[in-house]
């Protein structure tokens, strides 16, 4: 009974990090801030607001003995891969910020970052079955 608790209020989480994922993204832009920049940085904040929702909701199951240690090392990887699109995300738009030009880098760090955080987050779907 508990495990089928946790699957689904996992699964909750899970539906709400990526409602609030997209809305964040589709956001009105700060006056403050030109739209493209408002839109990448709301998309790099609701990723890493999501993978830390998740790590600490898979760090929880971990605790409780519910995720194997081959789980936890594929979790790891995954949050490797996430980690590092998150780190050339936020330097793609500081440099973008900083010297302009036409987007084509901060878009690729952007699609790098989704792909990398949707990874993880079906893989973390995948293990709280």
């Amino acid at each position: 009974m508990t495990r089928i608790r946790n699957k689904k209020a996992f699964q909750f989480l899970m539906v709400l990090l990526l409602i609030g994922f997209v809305a964040s993204c589709s956001t009105a832009p700060n006056a403050n801030q030109p739209a493209p920049i408002q839109t990448a940085y709301n998309t790099i904040k609701s990723a890493a607001i999501a993978y830390d929702a998740v790590m600490s909701a898979l760090g929880d199951l971990d605790r409780q003995g519910k995720i194997t240690l081959n789980q936890k090392a594929i979790v790891l990887n995954y949050g490797g891969k996430f980690w590092r699109a998150y780190h050339t995300a936020v330097d793609a738009l500081y440099t973008y910020k900083q010297v302009g030009g036409d987007g084509l880098s901060l878009d690729s760090a952007l699609s790098t970052l989704t792909a990398a955080l949707a990874g993880f987050l079906e893989y973390s779907a995948e293990i709280t079955k």
